[in-house]
């Protein structure tokens, strides 16, 4: 039998991952970025970690887009307009208007300062 403090447990793990794995891989990607624009060469064994940090993030950012997005902009992702991501819904509002726009901004203001031109504004 399943008890509602079990889903609650495992939803809460879920946000925790999600929060953790999309931040963090955000990070080490816009780094990986900058380095690689830099024009220094990245070893091998640096590559496998930032390879395997882009599908952990990847999957983390999918669920924090589904779960969190959903909290903050009070909506559904639009998944048929390929919006998987939490940047690519943060770039819909902050270009739109309304209320979710004035929650969008600061956010894209932040991903914009650690990986500039992440969202276009």
């Amino acid at each position: 039998m399943i008890l509602v403090g079990d889903l609650f447990t495992w939803g809460f793990g879920l946000a925790v991952y999600a929060w953790f794995s999309t931040w963090t891989g955000f990070f080490v990607m816009a780094s990986a970025k900058r380095v690689r624009d830099a024009g220094v060469g990245i070893p091998s064994g640096g590559r496998l970690i930032i390879y395997a940090w882009l599908l952990f993030g990847g999957v983390g950012d999918f669920f924090y887009n589904a779960l969190i997005g959903s909290f903050v902009f009070r909506e559904f992702p639009k998944w048929h307009r390929g919006e998987l991501l939490y940047s690519h819904r943060i770039e819909r509002h902050a270009n739109g208007s309304g209320w979710r726009r004035d929650k969008a901004l600061p956010i894209a203001e932040l991903l914009n300062a650690a990986d500039e031109g992440h969202i276009d504004l």
